[in-house]
């Protein structure tokens, strides 16, 4: 007897590959530009998709469609602005992504644990970001006027600090 999660998976894995075959055609046959990185979004919105309409057996797959979606959302932006340095700190993100699919998929099972521990990941995820991009773009690659880089930086990790005290004192209580 074939268990839901195998039903589910063979039309999930055959519409991606039917999907990511017609992108790269499409791609060979015609110039996308700076958005080749829709190719990489349009399964990871596939996967979205299978996790929000497949019930609770298809609910994990938020979790790799968070991932693909949001690296082809981080690949669009460099390739429309060529700031490829950006993936010096853009890393930190992936935590973001993957708190931002155990989120949804908690949201998808009534699993409040779940849910909560993707905002963690979420709130961890964007912090560091926060952080690494103020460094990077300030102490190192030099995009803003030195005077006012480091008290906005100084500014951004004292708030992510309070914040990360409040949330901690709001958990104990």
């Amino acid at each position: 007897m074939r268990s839901e999660r195998s039903t589910l998976a063979n039309p999930v894995i055959g519409m991606c590959l039917i999907i990511i075959g017609a992108l790269f055609l499409l791609g060979q046959l015609f110039s996308l530009g700076p958005f080749w990185p829709l190719l990489i979004v349009a399964p990871g919105v596939v996967f979205l998709y299978f996790a929000v309409t497949g019930g609770r057996s298809g609910a994990p797959l938020a979790i790799p469609g968070m991932l693909i979606t949001g690296t082809g959302a981080i690949l669009l932006y460099q390739s429309l602005t060529t700031n490829w340095q950006s993936w010096a700190y853009a890393w930190t993100l992936y935590p973001a992504l993957l708190g931002a699919g155990m989120a949804l998929m908690g949201h998808l099972t009534n699993d409040v644990k779940v849910m909560q521990a993707g905002r963690r990941f979420i709130l961890g995820g964007l912090t560091a970001f926060v952080a690494f991009a103020a460094l990077f773009e300030v102490a190192i690659f030099h995009r803003m006027v030195s005077g006012l880089g480091w008290p906005l930086l100084l500014i951004a990790l004292g708030i992510g600090l309070l914040l990360a005290g409040a949330r901690r004192n709001s958990l104990r209580a």
